[in-house]
């Protein structure tokens, strides 16, 4: 099993970190993912799409994932995103997020949310397959001869979503490439995998879904011979674990046997924090990953990284 990490720019300015824009432009912040090992580059927040079409043109960037709230207009909304997956040299991704904005809390009720993100998702999905016009009339979206003009060049538009309902569950399981578990404990991540798991059979997606784990190191520096914090992020509590690179991978490598492939990094606040991450952790986890294709039998974590570092 492959395992990706994705590092993060984000277009507005998180509370208490300070951004990665205020060191280098863009372009150079997604070049030094690409250095450091990352194979994505999620853009968060307002302006994503627009961040995203500067970033395509450049054919050495990591693949993109671009996050999308699907209250946009939904043909145009596909227009943007077949144009970027073909200019963006790996390809595009969509991380569909359904938080309300503000504006909308006092009226916004979770079940029409989930509904009205299926019917978005599916006709979105429809959109993308068929050259031939649409005609659909739904409860929330009407399509009159509704077509693409621009080229798709791959197949389908992988989507990462995730959720803790089971609505939620259920409109993740028939639609997501990856599901995001946020940041939870290896129990919740358990559970949640089984969840999805089970909620995916109706549509014949049981073992077609990747997972994915928000990660956060601490503020301390980041070295070999130093120490540093790996901050799993749940919803309601965080799990923190403390020490050097070989602490942190010990500490992911359980969650890669429950079948997480994919990490968001988050927090990291300077390039160096980049390089550093990307030497320290993500180089040491895989080549611990590849001591396991090579073993016929599974061995335990702990025993996997020894011989790593050996």
């Amino acid at each position: 099993m492959s395992i990706e990490f994705a590092g993060i720019i984000p277009t507005q300015a998180e509370a208490g970190v300070p951004r990665l824009h205020e060191h280098r432009r863009e372009s150079d912040l997604a070049q030094s993912f690409a250095r450091a090992g990352f194979d994505n580059v999620l853009i968060e927040g307002t302006g994503a799409l627009g961040l995203a079409r500067g970033l395509s043109a450049d054919r050495t960037a990591p693949k993109l994932i671009i996050q999308h709230r699907p209250n946009e207009e939904l043909v145009e909304a596909a227009e943007a995103f077949a144009l970027l997956d073909c200019r963006a040299a790996s390809g595009l991704s969509v991380e569909i997020v359904g938080e309300p904005t503000p504006s909308e809390r006092a009226s916004f009720v979770h079940e029409t949310d989930q509904a009205r993100t299926d019917e978005y998702l599916t006709l979105l999905k429809r959109l993308w397959l068929n050259d031939k016009a649409i005609d659909y009339e739904g409860r929330f979206f009407s399509l009159r001869g509704a077509k693409l003009s621009a080229r798709r060049c791959h197949r389908t538009l992988p989507l990462m979503m995730g959720g803790r309902s089971a609505v939620a569950i259920r409109v993740a399981a028939r639609h997501a490439d990856v599901f995001k578990l946020g940041g939870v404990g290896l129990s919740e991540a358990n559970d949640l995998i089984a969840q999805v798991e089970a909620a995916a059979i109706p549509f014949g997606r049981s073992g077609r879904i990747r997972y994915s784990l928000d990660i956060q190191p601490s503020a301390s520096p980041l070295t070999k011979s130093g120490t540093r914090s790996l901050v799993i992020m749940p919803p309601r509590a965080v799990l923190e674990v403390t020490g050097r690179a070989e602490d942190m991978v010990l500490h992911l490598l359980p969650y890669i046997e429950l079948g997480v492939s994919h990490f968001t990094v988050r927090g990291l606040q300077t390039p160096e924090d980049v390089a550093n991450f990307g030497v320290d952790v993500i180089s040491l986890l895989r080549r611990t990953q590849e001591r396991t294709v090579h073993h016929r039998f599974g061995l335990h974590p702990a025993i996997r990284l020894m011989q790593t570092l050996l």
